[in-house]
């Protein structure tokens, strides 16, 4: 997060926080019975390589991808909808959008989900909570 002397001025510093993959546990989602759902962390914010949807956390995050190519991102198409959501819901709680189609990079399947923004006193961060279960169909 860039920190600027006066709101609008230059940059002076740039605040970062970093955590060891698998330690964040976003919720516990266990509602007990058959179901398997999946919170996964994404960042909108294009990365090193000029590429959105970055997936942050996941259950299944690999430490390995970090170092390679394989850092999984979501569809284009989501993150299209995703950045969509940011600009409309800039400031404002907002109900989940639900997603029928949602495929998880990670597990490489197609799920439905609910996907809501992250926002810290009232801003949006660019970080969207994902939660996914397997469609009906499987």
């Amino acid at each position: 997060m860039p920190v600027h002397r006066r709101e609008g001025g230059p940059i002076v510093g740039v605040l970062v926080m970093t955590v060891k993959l698998g330690d964040i546990r976003l919720l516990d989602i266990d509602v007990g019975g058959e179901v398997e759902r999946q919170a996964v962390l994404v960042d909108v914010r294009n990365d090193w390589q000029n590429l959105c949807g970055t997936v942050v956390q996941h259950p299944q995050f690999r430490e390995e991808w970090v170092s390679s190519k394989k850092v999984p991102l979501v569809e284009e198409g989501v993150c299209k909808t995703l950045l969509g959501i940011r600009g409309r819901e800039a400031g404002h709680r907002s109900m989940p959008e639900i997603d029928q189609d949602f495929y998880d990079p990670v597990l490489e399947t197609r799920r439905i989900a609910a996907i809501a923004p992250v926002a810290v006193r009232q801003e949006q961060t660019g970080w969207f909570v994902i939660v996914a279960e397997p469609t009906l169909a499987e």
